[in-house]
């Protein structure tokens, strides 16, 4: 667990990430953050989780229809 701290930024509020949470996220500086909803509160992480879903989706798809993709290949 990372203990994160708000930070007033001019007209908004900012987190302050350690050095450890920035490396634990893989993370550098003008990276995109998510915060995905959660029972518990909320996850960060650097992958667009709408975006995950639109993979599984096409890869659903495209299992679904690998003979087509076959003969168009």
């Amino acid at each position: 667990m990372k203990r994160l701290t708000l930070k007033k930024i001019e007209d908004s509020l900012g987190i302050i990430l350690s050095d450890d949470a920035v490396k634990a996220l893989d993370a550098k500086e003008g990276d995109t953050l998510f915060a995905v909803p959660t029972a518990d509160g909320l996850h960060l992480t650097l992958h667009d989780p709408e975006e995950a879903d639109a993979l599984e989706d096409a890869q659903a798809f495209m299992d679904t229809h690998d003979d087509a993709f076959r003969k168009l290949a």
